[in-house]
């Protein structure tokens, strides 16, 4: 293991369980409303987590390679009770969100994930993180934070807080992105900061070097040698400071330059004149060789101009919108880990950092609370990165919002091409518990593309009348079909259903009041302002009682909706409303039990029991999307419809709510018949 010990940080620093300003003795703390003890941190919550990636391994075989579905907060703290990963990660890089107020999409124009804390919610959003992630890094463990200018300078007294001033190494400095022609009234912005922090004074380095070129070597390497022929340079044998040991005291008659002293003990300074490697200039000043062949290459400084965004050059990516150079970050785990070491990227996003570990030897951990992200990663990991090519595209006009619960894909994504090369198997998947229906359809699809059939149906599949399973879905496109023609055209057409569960009781309603009357993004982002505000990754019953009517108005949420809100959240406190007990009632009686909320009417229920219940025999008469696709594939009007569209679909009985789901499939596909 090879360890960097910089003279400047010649003290070793104590490490210790619990931080404390004694410990660290920052000159210069941040001070803001909502800032956490470090035992309070320290005591977060664990995630609730379920394994839905293999469902089997050989014991004692299990991977140590991770990936991590779920806010990471709570699943880094679960990984502080996991004594094979505690105080064992080499290397941390994360690239958080910068504080920029904006929502993030995929070429696609998916949303990605969005990043609209700011101030002192950011700050401490990442402090917590820090927090955490020092628990877990390994006494000779390094941390590499990639931020812009928006909020690098108060993350960097954060990180002297949390991991020690004389834990900093570097400010480095990377140029992300070609000279912008469009600034009229500042200098460019090209260039974001990554701030290099170690756990201690050993830790392990690799130093980096870039090669020579022949230019430069001869510029540099100016002499050579008579009777070896090697060529070498000239460097002083003094260095800035007076010292008061053996490097301050005479060599061979000559004291040091004033206010310098000698880079090595005389004795040293001997052993190297008696091999010839000083040089003794006409006038008697002595000078150091160092010989070309003993140079590995030109050491990397903390200026780095050739790592620009994946987006800004023309090379090969997966198209998520802050995918980082993969080339910096080989440059960073090969500095600052060993093969077989663990390196560790809480905010994954295209999983550039752990596809290179994987790469380069490493064992590896991702988390990412974006599905987008999940699904950019596994993809990666079946066909790896794609030829960048033009970003420019013809506009599409966008799909029609079908669903307050939005349990369908917005686009069905083309086929991609056959996988090639060497596919990343080597790992287990996690998720949250309450969140890992997100994850079922891109799951099961990932594992028919690398070769496995599926993954044990109990993941992801919530039991209910019908048990959400793939058989109970293929017996109701099969039925369908065989009763109606023009569905069975639709359905060999649109392939697969997909309804899942995404979302539990108190949550899906909360988000179907959000949503009433707002496009797809507007609710996203009020959605997402109110989980930042709170910190959470969910909205609950706890969340809502510990905002105020002005917080939630202050987040985008109207009066009206507010009240909404207090009534949903007055019916779960008060017991009225039982979402277990919802479970077991029939579907009139779950409609008569939402109903009485107020903002909840017929039609949320009934969205409610298709999409969170997954009940396989609703038909939402009053749904506008359902009644146009209806009417576009049946060739009836608005008049009729009554009559002719609950005749069509009593013959899908009694799976009625399945062949909504492929309505609303054709309507957001864009498809003409």
């Amino acid at each position: 293991m090879a360890t960097g010990i910089p003279k400047r940080h010649s003290k070793k620093t104590t490490d210790s369980a619990v931080l404390s300003a004694a410990d660290n003795n920052p000159d210069v703390f941040l001070s803001y409303q909502g800032k956490s003890s470090i035992q309070a941190i320290l005591a977060t919550q664990p995630a609730d987590l379920l394994k839905m990636w293999p469902d089997r391994v050989i014991p004692l075989h299990e991977s140590p390679n991770r990936l991590y579905y779920g806010d990471n907060l709570p699943v880094l703290a679960s990984l502080l009770h996991d004594p094979r990963i505690r105080g064992k990660v080499r290397l941390i890089y994360i690239d958080p969100p910068f504080a920029t107020s904006g929502v993030f999409q995929t070429r696609g124009q998916a949303d990605a994930y969005s990043d609209l804390l700011a101030g002192a919610h950011f700050i401490e959003f990442l402090r917590k993180r820090l927090v955490l992630l020092r628990e877990l890094l390994a006494d000779d463990g390094s941390i590499y934070v990639h931020l812009d200018d928006n909020m690098a300078f108060h993350i960097k007294i954060i990180m002297d807080e949390v991991f020690g001033p004389k834990n900093f190494r570097n400010w480095i400095t990377r140029k992300k992105c070609n000279p912008k022609n469009y600034t009229r009234k500042t200098y460019g912005n090209v260039a974001d900061y990554i701030l290099f922090y170690t756990k201690s004074d050993n830790y392990v380095w690799h130093r980096p070097v870039e090669g020579w070129t022949k230019e430069r070597a001869l510029k540099e390497y100016q002499y050579i040698e008579e009777g070896t022929g090697r060529r070498y340079k000239k460097v002083p044998i003094h260095a800035p400071g007076v010292r008061n040991g053996e490097t301050g005291k005479q060599w061979k008659g000559m004291e040091p330059p004033p206010g310098k002293h000698w880079q090595y003990i005389p004795d040293k300074l001997d052993d190297m004149d008696a091999r010839g490697e000083i040089y003794w200039s006409p006038n008697g000043n002595p000078r150091r060789k160092i010989y070309f062949d003993d140079s590995d290459g030109i050491p990397i400084q903390d200026i780095w101009m050739d790592f620009r965004d994946a987006h800004n050059q023309n090379i090969k990516i997966t198209g998520y919108p802050t995918e980082k150079n993969s080339d910096m970050l080989t440059r960073i785990i090969e500095a600052s880990s060993n093969p077989g070491d663990l390196v560790l990227d809480c905010f994954s996003g295209s999983g550039t950092t752990i596809s290179i570990a994987a790469e380069l030897g490493r064992n590896w951990i991702g988390i990412d609370s974006s599905t987008e992200s999940i699904s950019t990663i596994l993809n990666r990991f079946a066909y790896g990165t794609q030829a960048m090519g033009d970003f420019v595209t013809t506009k599409e006009k966008p799909p029609q919002m079908l669903s307050l619960f939005d349990s369908l894909e917005e686009v069905v994504k083309e086929k991609a091409t056959p996988p090639c090369g060497k596919q990343v198997t080597d790992f287990s998947l996690f998720a949250e518990k309450s969140v890992v229906g997100n994850l079922t359809t891109i799951v099961t699809d990932w594992c028919k593309t690398v070769g496995f059939s599926s993954f044990s149906s109990s993941v992801g599949e919530r039991e209910c009348d019908y048990g959400g399973s793939s058989s109970m879905l293929s017996t109701a496109t099969g039925h369908i079909s065989s009763v109606d023609p023009i569905m069975a055209k639709l359905i060999a057409k649109i392939g697969d259903c997909r309804l899942i569960r995404k979302t539990e009781g108190f949550e899906a309603l909360a988000e179907a009041i959000i949503k009433q009357q707002l496009s797809r993004k507007a609710a996203q982002t009020i959605f997402v302002r109110i989980l930042t505000a709170a910190d959470s990754s969910h909205i609950t019953p706890k969340l809502l009682a510990g905002m105020t009517d002005e917080k939630l108005r202050e987040c985008g949420v109207s009066a009206r909706k507010v009240s909404y809100l207090r009534s949903l959240q007055q019916f779960e406190a008060s017991g009225t409303l039982d979402f277990g007990k919802l479970e077991d009632e029939s579907d009139e009686e779950v409609i008569n039990a939402l109903t009485k909320i107020k903002g909840i009417g017929r039609w949320t229920a009934e969205m409610y029991l298709i999409f969170v219940l997954l009940r396989p025999n609703v038909f939402p008469l009053d749904d506008v999307a359902i009644r146009g696709a209806l009417c576009r594939q049946y060739g009836i009007d608005s008049e009729s419809f009554l009559d002719e569209g609950i005749k069509i679909a009593d013959a899908w009985q009694p799976y009625r709510s399945i062949g909504c789901w492929y309505l609303w499939a054709f309507l957001n596909e864009g498809s003409k018949g």
